[in-house]
């Protein structure tokens, strides 16, 4: 079953650039790991373009993915 999930766009655009500025990446390398141009990023982090789902995943799963390595270089440290 399918849920329909209403978000504010704006607010996750922001959400998602400072993902992007707190992981040190520049917009170049984080379109290569959407599979997006610059231009497309750069619209959907300005909030003006509605951010397709596919993208939210990638989104999603890359910020866990990088809150998980930095707990463990936390822990190393």
């Amino acid at each position: 079953m399918s849920a329909t999930v209403l978000v504010d766009n704006v607010y996750v655009a922001r959400m998602m650039r400072g993902a992007r500025h707190s992981a040190r990446l520049k917009r170049n390398n984080a379109a290569k790991i959407f599979g997006i141009t610059q231009r497309q990023l750069a619209r959907y982090e300005s909030g003006k373009v509605l951010i397709p789902e596919h993208i939210l995943e990638k989104l999603f799963y890359y910020g866990f993915v990088m809150m998980s390595a930095n707990q463990r270089n936390n822990k190393i440290q």
